[in-house]
Formats: structure tokens, C-alpha cells, sequence
């Protein structure tokens, strides 16, 4: 991933071919509800940029963002 500070507001990019998502936007595997329906209980957010407030330094942004090969 790429940090831009020199930008306004700065920036967080996605290389070629991944996603951006946050640490704490876990997965939660799919089951079956009562009714026998195959139910998702979360799909999460993923995105090729993102915009940081100007107090988000580069380091606090890899602590809450991971990249991801797009599947």
C-alpha cells in the first residue's frame, strides 16, 4: 500500500491487483438460519482508496488498514 501526506486530505492506495480493508472488519463465516437459508452475516468493506484525517500518521495507518490480494 502506498501513503500519500503531501495530498489533501492524505491518502492511502491499494497496489495493482489488491484491496484495502480494515484490521477490525473481521470475517464471519456463512451458516444456516432456522429456516434452512444459507445466511452471510457480514461481508466487508474493501476499497482501492482511502482518505485519512491529517492526525493519521503512515504507521498508525498500517496498524488499521491490510492489503489484500483481489480474489
Amino acid at each position: 500500500m502506498k501513503y500519500f501526506n503531501y495530498t489533501k486530505p492524505k491518502m492511502l492506495i491499494a497496489e495493482e491487483g489488491k484491496l484495502l480493508r480494515g484490521k477490525e472488519d473481521v470475517y464471519i463465516e456463512e451458516h444456516i438460519d432456522e429456516e434452512g437459508n444459507q445466511v452471510q452475516e457480514h461481508i466487508p468493506y474493501r476499497t482501492t482508496t482511502i482518505f485519512l484525517p491529517d492526525s493519521i500518521t503512515e504507521d498508525q495507518a498500517k496498524e488499521m488498514y491490510v492489503e489484500e490480494k483481489i480474489e
